[in-house]
């Protein structure tokens, strides 16, 4: 067998060449030993490898002006070294962040995801993915992250209604040439698998076929600076859409999908679009409004308060069928007011006016069954209880 031993690339600092290479690339110090030239004058012989590789870099310091001279500049202009580590997305921002030289945006080719780079000295580099990157990753599939395979969602319970997720996964939006990979730290992820509201988990159950888009949207709507994920970095409301599709893809059916994104984009809005004071200001007033007419709606059904024109004194049925054809109208004319994103609010404001009975009827049926186990659950025991059981004892 043989295989090239080493290859020698001229540096102008041995320090600063270690610090580069085994610091911010990874690679291993394999020696570090005092050596002499030709001549007899001293200098180092250090050898830095790749972790798991055979071929090691000779770390040469440039001796006399014309090797000084080439370094940086052994290659011409052409990619030199070809570096392939296991972790793409790491190995890149570890780059980035040592203000490395970054030659474009990484590309997906036959042999792997690859972006050229500049080391200290400016000798380029390409970088490349690892055989794990290479995978294809169809659009809209989920898959298992380790072994490419199907979808293998296993989670731990850590706490009342707090799990995490001991598998990634990987998925691909037909928008993006790079797959979301989630979450980006399993030991650091913790979701409430997006518990649905109690008083809507009627209308979209917090389990079910969707879950795997709805463990995806948690990886992607992380806060700012906390990524959840890795692969293409999307905001919020862009996150909302791929968990829309994901859903589609899954074969969630039409309008549990819609209802979905629907609870997700408004919550984005309240939180995280800008100006905040005005959308969170304009999510309030749209609900606020569409709920205080549907409560005086009601009202006027029984009599009780007549002051909507369209209601009137009309029999029952009428003002039941006006009242519901009023609780398209109005939630669909007030979400003008959010000019371009006035799908949720218009699907919101019908679903919360159309159902409003409903859901606080099963609002007050809950409050009741609350109400009813904590009056006749057994009193906790205090450490006061613990200690004066404790003196009867002893006395």
């Amino acid at each position: 067998m043989s295989f090239v031993s080493l290859v020698a690339l001229l540096v102008d600092d041995y320090d600063d060449a270690i610090s580069f290479y085994c610091d911010v690339l990874g690679f291993e110090l394999v020696e570090d030993s005092p050596s002499t030239t030709n001549d007899g004058r001293p200098k180092r012989w250090v050898v830095v490898r790749p972790p798991g590789g055979e071929t090691g870099i000779l770390l040469a310091l440039g001796d006399g002006e014309e090797q000084t001279g080439l370094v940086g500049r052994q290659h011409g202009d052409r990619v030199g070294f070809f570096l392939r580590v296991d972790d793409f997305d790491s190995t890149l921002v570890a780059l980035t962040d040592a203000g490395a030289t970054i030659h474009g945006e990484p590309r997906d080719e036959s042999y792997g995801r690859v972006v050229v780079f500049e080391d200290l000295y400016g000798n380029k580099w390409d970088l490349l993915g690892s055989a794990e990157d290479d995978r294809v990753y169809p659009p809209g599939v989920f898959v298992d992250y380790e072994t490419g395979g199907p979808l293998q969602l296993e989670l731990a319970r850590i706490g009342p209604g707090e799990f995490r997720l001991l598998r990634e996964f990987a998925y691909r939006d037909q928008n993006y040439s790079e797959p979301f990979i989630c979450p980006h730290d399993l030991a650091d992820f913790d979701s409430d698998l997006a518990s649905i509201p109690f008083f809507f988990s009627w209308i979209l159950p917090a389990r079910g076929t969707h879950f795997p888009a709805i463990m995806l949207h948690d990886c992607l709507v992380a806060p700012p600076g906390r990524p959840e994920h890795r692969g293409p970095d999307v905001d919020r409301e862009e996150a909302d859409r791929i968990m829309r599709d994901a859903m589609e893809r899954l074969g969630v059916g039409f309008v549990r999908r819609w209802l979905a994104w629907t609870g997700a984009f408004l919550a984005t809005a309240f939180v995280r679009l800008q100006p905040r004071w005005c959308w969170a200001t304009l999510v309030v007033f749209h609900f606020a409004l569409v709920t205080v007419l549907g409560v005086i709606a009601t009202l006027d059904l029984f009599d009780v308060w007549n002051v909507l024109p369209w209601m009137g004194e009309r029999g029952t049925v009428a003002e039941l069928g006006l009242g519901a054809l009023f609780a398209v109208i109005i939630p669909i004319v007030l979400s003008v007011l959010w000019l371009g994103r006035w799908r949720a609010p218009a699907i919101g404001g019908v679903l919360l006016a159309l159902v409003l009975h409903i859901t606080l009827g099963i609002l007050a049926v809950y409050g009741l069954y609350r109400a009813a186990e904590r009056l006749f659950a057994p009193r906790t025991r205090t450490p006061e209880d613990v200690a004066a059981d404790a003196r009867l004892l002893s006395g």
